[in-house]
């Protein structure tokens, strides 16, 4: 049958067996500047005149949380360097903390979401003067003169014909060193400015140098909003004094059950803040939680439409902004705005430094640089380039074929109405890279960003509750993101109506793999097609994110003609599509009979329970104490919580009529386990028995849960017979 609640056994907050299908987070990493300074292009060598302020050094993990890996998911070596894309640079003047999110593709094509969170903090004496015994103890490099340096206020920007690589280290002789180009460094243009300050022959304990560490969330997941939300807060909690010390905290967000289709909205509670995760039912649009408001401000309408071309046609394309928190914001939103296809090249929406080889990639590809770094004279001619700040599409060998000309006017003339909103001067994209709404200003940050906090608690001012990132709160704004939404999911409607009407069931009906290639009629399919919209039409049909398409909606169809309809429940975005085409045909007086819609009409899988997270554990904590750190500090696997933690559940659908007993199975879920932690700590036989009991009791509920499921079930079976009954009279 179909999916349903399951409670597993509670693991030990060290276990490593927990699937990341169960998972809300995968890692907490921290990341910066670690003790060995290594400059990021390994064809630079750095010696004892060399300003550390103006050359990018490697960043390293610094910490983490979980400490040992997920079976199913080890962190990836390359966190680092993308939560420091362009690298390590200490400063003087420290700036604002600054927040982005990025994606990783692994190879199977799984991708993990990031959210990041930078800011600066005093570089310890002891470190600054590692940092500069390390650099003279390195050897003299060997360098081409180039003649005398012009000062640093007059240095011209490098060329555009030169190497995307080109680094200017100030230093304190006349002759500046300079380098020679190698491997990946003329892929990319890295034009630091010009810090005047210089390191060498300075007293460590006179300067103040400040580097930068970042704090990561890293899922399987695309909660970016409250991944912010949690980082903005974890960030200030560590800038006051708390009772709770910051392992716990943490702790308590991987105890946060990922939430499931529909039905439960999951609370966790922060000390200033309650943050909700939920997901849309499976009956609705897929998630798309960030700030779609990047790419309408960035980008007009039209351009909007031919980077819409350019994605379904599987082009190069590189976004290149300023602002590196509008990367990731404008591809994901163009990805959403094309379902129910999904793209399928490669992928980096942000692109870190060492991996710039990756823009010479022979297939479609989608990535980010950001624009101080980026040279496009040396792309290829193929490569389409998304400027973001001046809202241009260039480049791009291949001509475009036009959108099927019906679909394009009516979609284009929606957007108008709601989405006509470009200007890349708008304050949320001139701001897009602040983590806080009402920080203070550079100058009163001295000693220590976080020390000039901790007089004041919530002297960074308050996050906003981002409702541009929450489906239902932003009709009021001017870019409305629900009717952006279903205007492109009724273009596309409206272009695929009769996919269904082309595939063979005759090939379906074999217990064989089907392909679009044997089963799906294409030359049918494009009969309905205009002469001048065929082209586009036919190129579609080429790609690999048709092909995938066409072959998933067989698979589905083959396997409601063999009637398991348990395992097409893993196809429900194809039953969603399915229905909205079956809704327009059924708006058309052509149409005598009309086609039920059951599954997009069912309102059962509205989220309507919620589930709240234990607060996290202090049982075995002295309340007296007070946690002050004047950094963000290391994470001590002694002050990690012990308890275990309780899962919620998978779950794909949970059936209507079920909502009491599963809300008295959650409580007995957590009395059980409050009694374990309890039980943890006193191990009395008085609290062992109590636990039998509860078990029992909770066992009792699970019963009558899974057989309250199966006569749903049955009954579902007998809607689904009629449907066919009514469904073989229409036709």
């Amino acid at each position: 049958g179909a999916s349903r609640i399951v409670y597993p056994t509670p693991l030990m907050s060290d276990d490593t067996s927990l699937p990341y299908s169960h998972r809300l987070v995968d890692y907490l990493a921290v990341c910066g500047l670690g003790d060995i300074l290594e400059p990021l292009d390994s064809s630079i060598t750095i010696d004892k005149h060399t300003d550390v302020t103006c050359v990018p050094l490697k960043p390293s993990l610094l910490d983490r949380y979980p400490p040992t890996d997920w079976k199913d998911y080890p962190i990836t070596p390359f966190v680092s360097s993308f939560c420091f894309p362009q690298g390590v640079i200490a400063v003087v003047t420290p700036p604002l903390p600054t927040l982005f999110s990025f994606v990783m593709t692994e190879a199977l094509g799984t991708k993990i979401y990031g959210m990041s969170l930078v800011f600066h903090e005093l570089m310890a004496p002891t470190k600054l003067v590692s940092v500069l015994e390390s650099a003279a103890e390195l050897p003299e490099l060997h360098l081409e003169e180039r003649g005398p340096s012009p000062t640093p206020s007059t240095s011209p920007p490098a060329s555009p014909q030169s190497s995307l690589l080109s680094v200017t280290i100030p230093v304190a002789s006349t002759s500046p060193p300079t380098r020679k180009m190698s491997g990946s460094g003329d892929l990319m243009s890295v034009r630091l400015g010009h810090r005047r300050q210089s390191l060498v022959n300075l007293d460590p304990s006179a300067r103040k140098i400040y580097e930068p560490k970042c704090i990561c969330l890293l899922s399987h997941h695309p909660f970016y909003h409250g991944f912010k939300q949690f980082l903005c807060e974890l960030y200030r909690i560590s800038c006051s004094e708390q009772t709770v010390p910051i392992e716990r905290i943490v702790c308590n967000l991987f105890e946060v059950p990922l939430p499931p289709l529909g039905r439960i909205k999951v609370h966790m509670s922060l000390p200033n803040k309650i943050l909700t995760f939920s997901r849309p039912p499976p009956n609705a649009l897929p998630m798309a939680d960030f700030q779609m408001e990047s790419l309408f401000y960035c980008l007009d309408i039209d351009n909007i439409l031919t980077l819409m071309t350019c994605v379904l046609l599987e082009r190069k394309m590189i976004f290149i902004s300023k602002s590196v928190a509008l990367l990731t914001a404008t591809t994901e939103s163009i990805l959403a705005l094309i379902f129910p296809f999904h793209w399928q090249g490669g992928y980096v929406p942000v692109l870190p430094v060492p991996l710039l080889d990756f823009i010479n990639a022979p297939v479609p590809f989608i990535m980010g640089v950001i624009r101080d770094y980026f040279n496009p004279a040396l792309l290829d001619s193929e490569v389409l380039c998304i400027d973001l700040d001046n809202n241009t599409i260039t480049g791009g060998s291949e001509s475009l074929p036009e959108l099927p000309r019906k679909e394009w006017t009516k979609l284009r003339k929606s957007m108008e109405i709601y989405a006509n909103v470009c200007n890349p001067q708008h304050p949320f994209v001139v701001n897009a890279n602040d983590a806080f709404q009402h920080a203070p200003p550079p100058a009163v940050i001295d000693e220590f960003i976080t020390e000039q906090l901790l007089s004041e608690q919530g002297s960074l001012g308050t996050v906003e509750n981002d409702a541009l990132g929450v489906e239902d709160e932003i009709e009021g704004g001017r870019l409305y993101r629900k009717q952006v939404r279903a205007s492109f999911l009724r273009f596309f409607v409206a272009l695929l109506h009769k996919y269904r009407k082309c595939i063979d069931f005759s090939q379906l009906k074999l217990q064989t793999v089907v392909s679009g290639d044997s089963a799906f009629d294409k030359k049918a399919f494009l009969e309905d097609f205009s002469k001048t919209d065929k082209p586009f039409m036919i190129e579609l049909m080429g790609s690999q994110l048709w092909s995938v398409f066409v072959n998933e909606r067989l698979e589905y169809h083959k396997l409601l003609s063999l009637k398991q309809h348990a395992h097409a429940n893993q196809f429900l975005e194809c039953r969603f599509f399915d229905e909205c085409i079956d809704a327009k045909e059924n708006r058309s007086k052509l149409h005598v009979y009309k086609k039920g819609t059951p599954f997009l009409t069912m309102n059962r899988y509205a989220a309507t329970e919620n589930y709240n997270v234990p607060p996290p554990d202090v049982h075995d904590m002295d309340q007296e104490i007070k946690y002050r750190y004047p950094r963000f500090p290391t994470l001590k696997p002694e002050l990690f919580t012990k308890r275990k933690i309780a899962e919620v559940l998978e779950e794909q659908d949970i059936r209507s009529g079920v909502s009491s007993r599963m809300n008295m199975a959650v409580t007995m879920a957590a009395l059980l386990k409050g009694r374990e932690y309890s039980l943890f700590q006193n191990n009395t036989t008085k609290d062992t028995a109590v636990i039998q009991l509860l078990q029992t009791e909770l066992e009792s509920h699970r019963i009558e849960l899974n057989s309250m499921l199966n006569r749903l079930d049955m009954k579902e079976a007998e809607v689904r017979t009629k449907e066919s009954r009514i469904q073989a009279f229409e036709l």
